[in-house]
């Protein structure tokens, strides 16, 4: 990815409160981005209380954890061009794929470039799985992580004898840790119960 067009500092608009309001404003037209030299890594706006002073969150897109907080003084904003822009190592789907990939599940990017993610199962069944930003955009698991605001699961069987024991569920707390956590245990149970495909 090429570095954001003129990121700059919030000089004027450095409280937590102004960021937010202008990371909404035009349907997420404004990013927060680490202000660390060239690492123009996306931030998520998670306070631990409310006068939390490090409110941003740095995700490790890798594992899915928070590897540092950031206060608003020390961030960028940054006008996003390009709707579709993806950072690649901070996107939804890449820890859980990870994660999933570690427990020996195979899980393939499907439709429209990998919006959705799917888990077939050794038993005929399978279930897709995707993420929604805060900005409403749903079925996309390459959106940034900052952009986080739930996953969730569809599952199928074409075995209509099969229990209806796999409802459909949905992880929106908003904290990309808790939600790519809680998708990755509810996945691994599914393909523990239906059989694992290789």
């Amino acid at each position: 990815m090429s570095a954001p067009q003129q990121p700059h500092s919030p000089t004027d608009r450095s409280t937590t409160a102004d960021l937010v309001a202008s990371l909404a404003e035009g349907d997420g037209t404004v990013r927060i981005l680490s202000r660390d030299g060239s690492r123009f890594v996306p931030l998520a706006h998670q306070p631990r209380s409310d006068s939390d002073p490090e409110p941003w969150a740095e995700y490790d897109g890798n594992a899915g954890v928070v590897v540092r907080r950031h206060a608003s003084t020390d961030v960028i904003q940054a006008p996003v061009t390009d709707r579709t822009e993806v950072i690649d190592d901070q996107r939804v789907d890449r820890s859980v794929l990870n994660r999933l990939r570690a427990a020996g599940i195979v899980c393939t990017p499907m439709h429209d470039h990998g919006t959705y993610a799917h888990i077939p199962f050794q038993d005929g069944g399978y279930v897709n799985w995707s993420g929604t930003t805060r900005h409403g955009i749903d079925v996309s698991n390459q959106h940034p992580i900052a952009n986080h605001q739930s996953l969730g699961c569809d599952y199928h069987t074409e075995n209509a004898s099969a229990p209806a024991e796999d409802p459909d569920a949905e992880f929106a707390t908003g904290d990309y840790d808790t939600d790519s956590a809680a998708l990755v245990a509810h996945l691994t149970a599914l393909a523990d119960r239906h059989g694992h495909t290789t």
